[in-house]
């Protein structure tokens, strides 16, 4: 996800990510995990075993934790009937990628049941109603920068010179 229209260092209150369920194979419920990726990828090339042309995955299916994917689980979540949204709060994991954004490689959304039902969601190429496509909600805080301390003693103090102090302004997020 793109997050350079967040100024660095910004807190993050909350982050959301909303798929639309567009139909499935079966009536049953799907538990899934949502789990950030840790190395790159190609949208273009990837399949099952590979994450690019150049690259297979470590274990087939992005499986291997700690290469292919975080140990730990972003987000739990229920896959449930057709035609609505289901969210995923993914406030700690947007806040990494924010503070990391070098650890920004996208998430991947792995079933966590036995059954046998597929889901077909959304994506970001979605041409039949593009107002349907993912969409990660951010609500964040710009970065709190630390006043100025200011001389309140009645002690005498030098005259300023004539050079500038240069100051630090903080840079964009890459």
């Amino acid at each position: 996800f793109d997050l350079q229209s967040i100024p660095a260092h910004s807190h993050v209150e909350e982050a959301w990510l909303y798929l639309y369920l567009v139909g499935r194979s079966g009536s049953l419920p799907l538990p899934v995990r949502v789990v950030a990726l840790t190395r790159p990828w190609d949208v273009e090339e990837v399949t099952f075993q590979r994450a690019s042309k150049e690259a297979a995955w470590n274990i087939e299916g992005a499986n291997k934790a700690g290469i292919d994917l975080a140990a730990q689980v972003s987000a739990l979540g229920i896959l449930d009937g057709e035609g609505r949204w289901v969210a995923f709060e993914l406030t700690a994991l947007v806040q990494e990628w924010l503070d990391y954004p070098e650890r920004n490689y996208g998430l991947i959304i792995k079933d966590d049941g036995t059954a046998s039902v597929q889901y077909e969601l959304a994506s970001a190429e979605w041409d039949a109603d593009p107002t349907l496509r993912p969409k990660l909600v951010v609500a964040w805080k710009p970065a709190v920068t630390a006043p100025t301390p200011t001389n309140t003693s009645t002690v005498p103090t030098a005259t300023p010179s004539s050079t500038a102090t240069p100051t630090l302004t903080p840079s964009p997020i890459r």
